[in-house]
């Protein structure tokens, strides 16, 4: 009982150690390993590291929380796959630059990134030691479910969420309502759909571009998609098969329904959502809001440039035969679409209703065509998150000013000195000449030398009035 119980430890511990094989040629699995979504760590086998990567993971992998969360594998990651290319640059990693690096891969959540040599090894000024300690510690944390994350501003918004594959945006409103049910449900949806990206959007702190387009409700769901290449060709093929219209040949029609809802659509169903948002020439004010319009006239269903062509030419041709030769119809399908939406419309906002929701949109098939039967409104610009922040802005810094200079002490003493020497002598002066009985009226003028004068006055003749009229008149 015991040899067995031995061998048993043996060969469950030489599997847990064991990296799986991965084949070039092995498309499907591959895939999985890549993009499935489930944490995955790839050795690459031929970067002359001496199999340092390999022994590495398998080290690491004896780790019994870092085998249940992260599966190893090895790879060589220089051989070319079926399509040509090599899977360093189907993923767009660049080979070690130094001869010796092992290149460890990790793929989670649908991403793929090579690992840092932090994450890998023990580093200590200049020197690295891998530690497969250290890489048991980077694959738990890696194999974590993924949670929600909060975006405040736009630029967060497009690294978090536009530019992911798929996206789900729960956007509420704190300040009017409680989020706790909201913000659960996200979380559970986050933890069981690895391949999904979920952000969280306060309305206290911004908006969606396409927050007129969303149900008013408490909290709302968006399911965002980035567009592959295959998707946009498929998209721009399919839109640009514009029905022909049931209206009158000489009345100007538009309608609010959006030109996803006409083109791509057989006769009836277009007519009907033509229909279904008939708006009056009164209900548009401006070239903003007539430009999402689609406008209908005869058999042809135009677009706001169309129809703005065709009515400059009427007035300059006084009539619409040239128009109607040069422009029979205006494609509603020349717009490039990058992204496609669908806001989720259900009747309860808790996890299951929204897992069962986001299904449909991140099952994989194998025609690109498939994901249009899924009801998705093409995009020609991705979703951005209009801030609304209260803050005031911070008022430059006046400059400083300069104080000004104080008047020197000594100076101001040396002033003070001189006028009670003046005040001195214009005393001694005047007792001068009381003793001596002067009987002369003087005036004392002191100088710009400081000497005080007395100067006699004299009584004014008429020569000199007329001298003091002539310098009044010649000012």
């Amino acid at each position: 009982m015991l040899r067995k119980a031995l061998l048993a430890a043996l060969v469950a511990a030489a599997q847990a150690a064991s990296l799986t094989s991965l084949k070039t040629t092995d498309a499907d699995l591959l895939k999985e390993a890549f993009f499935g979504g489930d944490c995955w760590t790839i050795a690459c086998t031929d970067v002359h590291d001496k199999k340092t990567g390999a022994n590495l993971l398998e080290k690491a992998l004896d780790d019994a929380k870092a085998a249940s969360s992260c599966r190893g594998a090895s790879l060589q990651c220089g051989k070319k796959l079926p399509s040509g290319k090599t899977p360093l640059q189907r993923l767009g990693i660049e080979p070690p630059k130094q001869k010796g690096h092992p290149l460890l891969i990790l793929c989670v959540n649908g991403e793929a990134r090579p690992l840092n040599m932090d994450e890998y090894a023990r580093v200590k000024e200049q020197s690295a030691t891998p530690d497969a300690r250290v890489l048991s510690k980077t694959l738990v944390q890696a194999g974590l479910a993924p949670k929600p994350i909060v975006v405040n501003d736009d630029a967060a918004f497009n690294r978090q969420c536009a530019n992911k594959r798929h996206c789900l945006v729960v956007s509420f409103n704190s300040t009017t309502s409680d989020v706790k049910a909201f913000t659960r449900a996200a979380a559970a949806v986050a933890a069981k759909r690895r391949l999904l990206r979920v952000v969280l959007v306060d309305g206290k702190h911004g908006h969606l571009s396409l927050q007129k387009a969303l149900p008013a409700n408490p909290a709302t769901a968006l399911y965002a998609r980035r567009l592959n290449a295959n998707e946009q060709a498929a998209l721009q093929a399919i839109s640009a098969k514009v029905p022909k219209a049931k209206g009158v040949s000489n009345e100007l029609q538009a309608s609010a329904c959006g030109a996803s809802a006409i083109a791509g659509r057989d006769a009836e169903s277009a007519h009907l959502n033509f229909e279904s948002k008939l708006i009056g020439p009164r209900d548009w004010r401006s070239r903003q809001d007539a430009a999402g319009l689609v406008f209908r006239r005869g058999d042809a269903y135009l677009s706001y440039a169309a129809v703005a062509r065709g009515l400059a030419e009427r007035e300059l041709f006084g009539s619409d035969a040239s128009y109607a030769a040069a422009h029979p119809l205006v494609r509603l399908g020349d717009t490039t679409y990058t992204h496609g939406a669908k806001a989720f419309r259900g009747d309860g906002f808790d996890s299951a209703a929204l897992d069962a929701w986001l299904g449909p949109f991140l099952s994989t098939a194998a025609d690109d065509r498939a994901f249009l039967q899924l009801g998705l409104t093409g995009l020609a610009k991705r979703v951005k998150f209009k801030a609304t922040s209260s803050k005031r802005p911070t008022p430059r810094p006046r400059p400083a000013r300069r104080p000004a200079p104080k008047p020197k002490r000594r100076g101001a003493v040396e002033e003070r000195d001189r006028q009670k020497e003046r005040a001195e002598r214009e005393r001694e002066r005047r007792e001068q000449m009381d003793a001596a009985g002067a009987d002369l009226f003087e005036t004392v003028e002191v100088g710009a030398d400081g000497e005080a004068t007395a100067v006699e006055e004299e009584d004014d003749d008429d020569e000199d009035d007329d001298e003091e009229d002539e310098d009044v008149e010649m000012i």
